[in-house]
C-alpha cells in the first residue's frame, strides 16, 4: 500500500493539509498580532509567511483603492522585506502580470518565466528559470488587490498552492478592507478634531490671516498637499489674500484674475461646488501661480457663506490623480471654515465700520444740536463732511420756503467764498434734481451729464469733475440740498452716500431747529419790542395777582422800579382792580376804567384784563390805554356842541328879535326905530349864522382833501374890507381901533373869495375877542417872493408857550381865566383853508403882549390877471 499511487496521493494531500492548515493559523495568528499595527506592516508580515510557507522565494503585494489606484506596493527580496516597503507610486499596471490579474480578475500560474513576457512588471532575472503565481485580493465583487509569489524553480506551484493562495488572498483582502475600515475611522476622528479646531479658531479671532493660515495646518494634517491658495471675489474678479506653495514674488502677492485669466478655477466659483482637475486639464489653462507649475492633482471648492460665494480655495498636490471625491469633500469642508472666517472678517469690518459711523454721526448730532446758532451749525457740517469724505470742496444749500429756490448757505474749500449766497432756480442743477427728487445723486464725471449747471464753477472758479449730492429732508420735505466734490480717491461709494444721507437727515433737523429758534427769537424780540416800548401801561400776573412783569410805561406811570414792581399784588391798586382780578380768574374778560397810580391826578386809563397762557402757565394780562385826551376829547366836544349851539342861537335870536321889531315898526304910524337898521341887523346875523355855518362844513370839507371849486384872481384888499366891515361893530362896541396897512400895489391873489373872507373874519374876531377895551388891532399885507403876507396883531394877553404849537388844532383852545369862549374850530378851519390854497398860517407871541397872527397866499398869473381885473 506504501507504493501505491493511492497512497502517494493521500500522502501528497496530507502534506498538503500539514501546509495549508499552519499556513493559514499563522496568517490569522499574524493578522491579530499586528491589528493596531499599520496596514503596511500587517500586510508585509502576511507576505512573508505566506512565501515562506509556499517555499518561495520572492513575493509581492499590489493593494489598490476603491478608484483603482495603487496605494501599496510591498516586495519580499531574499525571502525578507525589500528596501522602503510601502511606495505610494503609481505603477504601470497596463501591461504584465499583475496587469493582466486586475484586468481578468482570475488567478495566473507561470511554470516558467524565463521567457515569458508577462512579467515585464516584475523585476525577475532574465536568465534564470522558476515559476510564479498570481491571485486577485477580492472581497466579493470588489478588486482589493494582487499577490504573486515567486519560486527559483520552475513548475514550483501546482494547484493546490492555487487553492491555498486565493484562501490566504481572501484574507488578505478582508484584512486589508479591515484596516481600510480602521484608518478611515482615525481618519475621520483625526478629520472631524480638524474642522472643529479650525471652526474654534474661526470663531474665536478676529484676525482674517491667523484665521486662514490655521485652517490651512489642520488641513494639511488630514490632507495631502503641496500647495494650497484663498481666493475672494471682488467685483467679479479673484485676488489672491493667502496662499502656500507659492515662489515669493510681488505678482504673487498682487495677483487679481479676471474670468479669463482664471480659466478653469473660474468654473469652481460659477457652478458652486467642488471640483477635481488633473494636470491635462491645469497645464495648459492653468491659474499663473508662481510654483504651482509641477503640481499636477487640483481641487477647487468655492468659499459660500449664507448663500453668497465670497470667493475659492485651491489645494494641489505633486503626485497625479491623488485627488477623489472624498479629498474633494474634505476640501469643501475646510473651505466653508475659511467661508466662515471671512464672512466674520467681513462682518466685524462691518461692524466696525458702522459703529464709527454711529460715532461720527453720534459726534456730529451732539456737536450741531448743542447750538441753535446756524451758522455754526453750518460751519461744523463742513467741516465734518470733508474729513469724513476726504474731498476737495463741500456746500450746503437751503431751500427758500416761498420760491422753492436753492440759495447757497455755507461752502468749503476753493471759491467758497464766492458760492455763498449764490441762488439756484427751482430743479436747476444736480442739486435742484436732488431737490425736486429727494433722491441721493452719484455723478462720477460731470461733464458726461447733462444735468450739471457750470454757473456755480464758473463763479467760485472751481472744477467740479466729481459730485455726490443728498437732500435735507425733515418730515417728508426736503429743506435744503449737501453736495460734495472731488474725492481724493476719485469716486464715491455707494457707503459714502448712505453716511452723508444719515448726515443730511441730522443736518436738516438741526437747521430747521435753528431756524425755528431764530424766528422764535424774533418774534420774541418783536415782542419784547412791542411789550416794553408800548405807550400803554402793561401788568402781567399770575393767578392770583401778583405782578410777574410790567412795561416801561407802567414803570413810568407808577413811578416805580421793575424791582418794587414785581411781586406786587395788583388788587391793591384798588376796588375795580380787585374786582377784575376774581372775574378774570374765571376766565372771563374785563374791561374797566382806573386811574393810575389810583389816589392822586393820574392818568385815566381803559384797562382790559384777559388770561393768557406761557409754558403752560395761566397768567392774565392786564393793558391800559390811556384814555385822558380821549375824555378831554369828549369834554372839549361836549363844549363846542354847547358853543355852537350858543353861536348858532345869538345871531338867530337877533334876526328873530330884528324881525319881531320890524313887524311892530312897521305898525306904528310914526316908526321909534328906521326899519333899515332892524333889517341891516337881520342881515349881519345872518351873514355870521352863514359864516359859521360854512366853517363847520368847510373844515370837514379840506379834511377829506376836497378841491376848492370857486378859486379865481381877486384883490385881496376887497376882502380885507369886507371882513372888517363884518367886526367892526364888535369892536366898537369895546373901543377898539382897527389899522390897515395896504399898498397901492399889491397884486391880485389866486383865492375863493368866500373861504378867504371868512379866514380873516375868523382872525379879526379872535383879535377883538381877546383884546380887552380900548386895544388896537392891527392888519397889513405884504407882498414877497410870489405870495401875499397878511398879519393880524392884537394887544390882548398873547398865547402861552405850550399851546403854540397845537393852537390850530381843532378843538383847542386857550384856557385861562376870563378867557372868552369858543368853539375851537375857528383856527383849524383857517389852516386848513390856508394851506388849501398853497399857503403857510403861523402865530408869533410873547405872553402877556399880545399875539400876531400870519399867513400867506399865492399871488395870481400874469396870464390871469386882466380877466380877473375885468371881474372884480
Amino acid at each position: 500500500m506504501d507504493g501505491s499511487p493511492q497512497s502517494a496521493d493521500v500522502t501528497q494531500e496530507r502534506g498538503q493539509r500539514d501546509v495549508q492548515w499552519p499556513l493559514l493559523y499563522a496568517i490569522s495568528e499574524a493578522l491579530n498580532a499586528s491589528a493596531g499595527l499599520a496596514l503596511s506592516t500587517t500586510l508585509q508580515r502576511m507576505l512573508s509567511i505566506t512565501a515562506r510557507s509556499l517555499g518561495a522565494v520572492d513575493g509581492y503585494l499590489v493593494v489598490l483603492d476603491r478608484a483603482g489606484r495603487v496605494t501599496h506596493r510591498l516586495s519580499l527580496v531574499s525571502r525578507g522585506p525589500a528596501e522602503g516597503g510601502e511606495e505610494t507610486t503609481e505603477l504601470a499596471l497596463e501591461e504584465g502580470l499583475v496587469g493582466q490579474v486586475l484586468r481578468n480578475r482570475q488567478p495566473i500560474v507561470v511554470d516558467d518565466f524565463r521567457h515569458d513576457l508577462h512579467h515585464a512588471d516584475l523585476p525577475l532575472p532574465e536568465d534564470r528559470h522558476g515559476s510564479t503565481i498570481a491571485v486577485p485580493l477580492m472581497l466579493s465583487d470588489h478588486l482589493v488587490g494582487v499577490l504573486v509569489l515567486v519560486s527559483d524553480q520552475p513548475g514550483h506551484f501546482g494547484q493546490r498552492d492555487l487553492a491555498l493562495l486565493t484562501t490566504v488572498a481572501g484574507q488578505a483582502a478582508i484584512a486589508i478592507e479591515n484596516a481600510r475600515l480602521r484608518d478611515r475611522e482615525r481618519h475621520q476622528h483625526r478629520l472631524a478634531e480638524a474642522l472643529s479646531r479650525s471652526i474654534h479658531i474661526v470663531n474665536t479671532t478676529s484676525d482674517l490671516d491667523q484665521a486662514i493660515n490655521a485652517v490651512f495646518d489642520q488641513m494639511a494634517g488630514v490632507l495631502p498637499c503641496s500647495g494650497c491658495a484663498v481666493f475672494l471675489l471682488e467685483q467679479d474678479r479673484l485676488h489672491l489674500i493667502a496662499s502656500r506653495g507659492l515662489k515669493p514674488s510681488p505678482e504673487a502677492q498682487s495677483l487679481n484674475l479676471d474670468s479669463r485669466e482664471a480659466g478653469w478655477a473660474w468654473q469652481v466659483i460659477r457652478e458652486g461646488h467642488p471640483r477635481i482637475f488633473t494636470d491635462s486639464e491645469t497645464t495648459p489653462r492653468g491659474l499663473p501661480l508662481p510654483g504651482w507649475d509641477d503640481l499636477p492633482s487640483c481641487v477647487g471648492a468655492p468659499l459660500t457663506a449664507r448663500q453668497e460665494t465670497l470667493g475659492l480655495l485651491l489645494v494641489a498636490s505633486r503626485p497625479p490623480h491623488l485627488y477623489g471625491e472624498d479629498e474633494a469633500q474634505i476640501v469643501a469642508a475646510f473651505a466653508d471654515s475659511i467661508a466662515m472666517a471671512v464672512a466674520n472678517a467681513r462682518l466685524l469690518q462691518e461692524t466696525e465700520r458702522r459703529l464709527q459711523e454711529l460715532a461720527f454721526l453720534n459726534e456730529t448730532g451732539q456737536a450741531i444740536t448743542s447750538t441753535l446758532d446756524l451758522d455754526r451749525i453750518l460751519g461744523v457740517l463742513m467741516d465734518r463732511v470733508r474729513d469724513l469724505l476726504g474731498v476737495d470742496a463741500c456746500s450746503i444749500a437751503l431751500r427758500e420756503e416761498e420760491s422753492g429756490d436753492l440759495i447757497f448757505a455755507a461752502a468749503s474749500g476753493e471759491g467758497a467764498e464766492t458760492v455763498l449766497g449764490l441762488r439756484l432756480s427751482r430743479g436747476q442743477g444736480i442739486a435742484g434734481w436732488v431737490a425736486e427728487t429727494g433722491q441721493p445723486l452719484i455723478v462720477d464725471d460731470t461733464t458726461r451729464d447733462p444735468r450739471f449747471y457750470q454757473g456755480v464753477d464758473r463763479q467760485s472758479g472751481f472744477t467740479t469733475r466729481t459730485i455726490l449730492c443728498v437732500p435735507m429732508v425733515l418730515k417728508g420735505q426736503t429743506v435744503g440740498v449737501i453736495e460734495a466734490m472731488n474725492p481724493r480717491g476719485g469716486t464715491f461709494t455707494q457707503d459714502q452716500a448712505e453716511l452723508l444721507s444719515a448726515l443730511a437727515g441730522l443736518a436738516a433737523s438741526a437747521v430747521e431747529n435753528a431756524r425755528l429758534f431764530a424766528r422764535i427769537r424774533a418774534a420774541e424780540t418783536r415782542y419784547e419790542s412791542l411789550f416794553e416800548e408800548n405807550a400803554d401801561p402793561i401788568f402781567i400776573t399770575d393767578a392770583d395777582g401778583q405782578v410777574v412783569d410790567a412795561n416801561q410805561r407802567a414803570l413810568q406811570l407808577m413811578g416805580w422800579s421793575k424791582d418794587r414792581l414785581q411781586a406786587f399784588p395788583i388788587a391793591s391798586l384798588g376796588e375795580p382792580f380787585a374786582r377784575a382780578l376774581e372775574q378774570a380768574s374765571q376766565g372771563e374778560a374785563v374791561v374797566f376804567q382806573a386811574q393810575l397810580p389810583p389816589g392822586v391826578e393820574g392818568v385815566t386809563c381803559e384797562v382790559r384784563v384777559k388770561q393768557v397762557q406761557v409754558d403752560g402757565q395761566v397768567l392774565l394780562q392786564w393793558i391800559g390805554r390811556d384814555i385822558s385826551a380821549e375824555i378831554e376829547l369828549q369834554k372839549m366836544q361836549e363844549d363846542m356842541a354847547r358853543m355852537i349851539i350858543h353861536d348858532l342861537r345869538n345871531p338867530l335870536g337877533n334876526i328873530m328879535n330884528s324881525l319881531e321889531l320890524l313887524r311892530e315898526v312897521l305898525a306904528e304910524e310914526e316908526p321909534s326905530v328906521p326899519p333899515e337898521e332892524l333889517l341891516s341887523i337881520a342881515q349881519r346875523s345872518g351873514r355870521r349864522l352863514h359864516q359859521l355855518i360854512g366853517s363847520i362844513l368847510d373844515i370837514s370839507r379840506l379834511e377829506t382833501g376836497q378841491a376848492i371849486l370857486e378859486r379865481r384872481p381877486i384883490a385881496l384888499d376887497r376882502l380885507v374890507a369886507e371882513a372888517v366891515e363884518f367886526v367892526r361893530p364888535q369892536a366898537n362896541i369895546k373901543l377898539q381901533s382897527l389899522e390897515l396897512e395896504i399898498p397901492s400895489d399889491l397884486p391880485l391873489v389866486y383865492v375863493d373869495p368866500d373861504m378867504i373872507t371868512r379866514v380873516l373874519v375868523n382872525l379879526l374876531d379872535n383879535a377883538v375877542k381877546f383884546t380887552p377895551l380900548g386895544g388896537a388891532i392891527r392888519l397889513s399885507l405884504v407882498a414877497k417872493e410870489g405870495m401875499v403876507m397878511v398879519s393880524v396883531s392884537d394887544t390882548g394877553p398873547g398865547i402861552p408857550l405850550d399851546f403854540q404849537s397845537r393852537i390850530f388844532e381843532k378843538f383847542t383852545r386857550v384856557r385861562y381865566e376870563g378867557a372868552p369862549r369858543g368853539t375851537g374850530l375857528g383856527l383849524a378851519f383857517c389852516k386848513l383853508a390856508v394851506e388849501a390854497h398853497g399857503g403857510r398860517i403861523w402865530v408869533e407871541s410873547t405872553p402877556g403882549h399880545g399875539a400876531t397872527f400870519r399867513f400867506t397866499l399865492p399871488v395870481a398869473s400874469p396870464a390871469a390877471s386882466p380877466a380877473a381885473s375885468q371881474g372884480s
